[in-house]
């Protein structure tokens, strides 16, 4: 199994669990035309943006199989044996994460195709990136968290229910200083996985990840933090947790339990 999501998405084509949606579409009906797909979708002209979108990877549990080359149910012994047996990720200096780079007044936030998932929404909000910080005993904490883009170059993390990435943006922020993160956009279920599994403080998730999908994850160094990104990861969006408290309010937003929160 080739871990990247290139790699993913090919896998998903060839088992005829994916549909190329040529056809203009608006970025706000895109959420919807997912709920009721029965593939997971790829959207290659979607209106005002320059890239395409895809979405429902792991919305069916055939798909979530196909992911890892196997059937669904073996997913859960390549779980176990992630958590029994991580394999520590390996750093290189290539990679998808790596071939275009935008700093200073080139990144925009906005030039991003988030999509809107609720009517009431607060605003676009990204939900599938992965993000990363380092703990302090260098350890990889990875985890999925919502941001809601705000202004051209500033979002705003939600972390306000207690979990490892409010305890290390805590620590820096008791230090004065900022939490640097990478949020990592497109990247293989693996990483997903291991980053929605609440592992102790100081057991490396990115590890954890390797161990999943049975070969190490590539990791990259970011251009401007002291924290990597996944290589293979399709955007990668380098950060910092501002030590400035919970200022801003956020808007509600549409959960997949078909609640607002």
């Amino acid at each position: 199994m080739t871990i990247s999501f290139r790699a993913m998405i090919d896998d998903l084509r060839q088992a005829g669990q994916i549909e190329d949606i040529e056809k203009p579409v608006d970025i706000r009906h895109i959420a919807a035309l997912v709920d009721k797909a029965d593939k997971a979708l790829m959207f290659h002209n979607v209106i005002d943006y320059d890239m395409p979108v895809v979405s429902g990877i792991a919305t069916a549990r055939e798909r979530i199989g196909t992911a890892f080359g196997c059937d669904y149910g073996k997913v859960y012994e390549r779980v176990s044996t992630g958590l029994a047996e991580p394999i520590d990720p390996v750093e290189v200096n290539s990679g998808p994460a790596r071939e275009i780079v935008q700093t200073g007044e080139d990144v925009d936030l906005f030039e991003l195709p988030v999509p809107l998932f609720s009517i009431h929404d607060g605003g676009p909000m990204i939900t599938a990136g992965v993000t990363v910080a380092r703990g302090p005993d260098g350890a990889f904490n990875a985890g999925i968290y919502r941001f809601l883009v705000r202004e051209k170059n500033l979002t705003g993390i939600d972390i306000v229910t207690p979990n490892d990435m409010q305890r290390l943006a805590l620590d820096a922020f008791r230090a004065g200083e900022p939490l640097p993160i990478s949020i990592n956009l497109g990247t293989h279920l693996a990483v997903n996985m291991a980053a929605t599994y609440r592992a102790p403080l100081g057991q490396n998730e990115i590890a954890i990840a390797g161990g999943i999908a049975g070969e190490a994850i590539r990791m990259t160094p970011c251009q401007t933090i002291d924290v990597p990104c996944v290589a293979d990861a399709e955007i990668v969006l380098e950060a910092e947790i501002l030590p400035t408290g919970w200022t801003k309010p956020e808007g509600r937003f549409g959960e997949f339990t078909r609640l607002m929160g």
